[in-house]
Formats: C-alpha cells, structure tokens, sequence
C-alpha cells in the first residue's frame, strides 16, 4: 500500500471501517514507515482535541425566535420604503400648497393657469432676455468707446 492511499484511510482505519485486509495492509504499511504513524498521530491528537468540544444543541424555540427575527428585518425594510413614498408625498403637498398660495395672494408673477413647465420656461426666457440685454448695452458701450477714440 502507498502513503498517499495509507493517509486518505486514516480516518476510516481510526474509525474500524475498513474491512479486515484493509487493515491489515495498513499494518504492514506503517510498520516500516515512520511518516505515516506521524500523519497517524497527527491525526489522533486532532481527534482528541475535537472531542474535547461538545456539539451543543439549539434552543427548542430556535426556529421561531430566528423567523420573528426575519420578518421584524423585513419590516424595517418596508417601513423605510413607506417612509420614502410619504417623504416624497408630502414635498409634492408642500409645493402644491405654496404656489396655490402665492397663486390667491396675487405674490405669483406668472398666470394662475400656466403650468410648471410654462413657468419654468417663462422664467428661463425672462433670464436669457436679461442676458441678451447686458451683452447689447456691452457691445453699444464698445462701440461708443471705440467711436470716441
């Protein structure tokens, strides 16, 4: 018998369940080679300190300690998706609410019936109006200067 197929049997040899030529071979086999007892005693004192510890036993109610525990984690996950859909919900009522305001008081400077959009491209094009006012009075102030010299 070789090392390699003496070591992968320890196990079963240490455990009686090889058959009786099995072990056998595995005598004769280590009786003339020393690096196969030591694997032998290797594994002997990795065994003796494996049994020094004890499997232990889950509590009776394990299981249903561990799938409250599940659910209560899967609730949290929800909550906090709730809690986004009411976050966004309630800046949609607080933005609804301050231009219906604005809209009564009169404080709006666009129409009550314009729609977002129309407003932000409204405001947009009152901004690039300003612009192209500041860039006419830039190029008419260049021209006068340049007229002068």
């Amino acid at each position: 018998m070789k090392c390699h197929i003496v070591q992968e049997n320890l196990s079963a040899y240490l455990h009686g369940e090889l058959t009786v030529t099995e072990m056998r071979q595995m005598h004769e086999h280590m009786a003339g080679c020393t690096s196969c007892v030591q694997e032998e005693l290797d594994f002997r004192k990795t065994q003796q300190v494996l049994n020094q510890y004890h499997e232990s036993t889950l509590p009776l109610d394990f299981d249903l300690r561990l799938a409250k525990k599940i659910n209560h984690l899967q609730n949290k996950k929800s909550m906090s998706f709730v809690q986004i859909i009411s976050s966004a919900a309630a800046a949609i009522l607080l933005t609804l609410g301050i231009q219906y305001i604005l809209t009564e008081t009169g404080t709006n400077p666009l129409p009550a019936h314009y729609s977002l959009f129309q407003k932000t491209k409204a405001v947009m094009v009152e901004e690039n109006s300003w612009a192209d006012r500041i860039i006419e009075r830039f190029i008419e102030r260049s021209t006068s200067i340049e007229g002068e010299k």
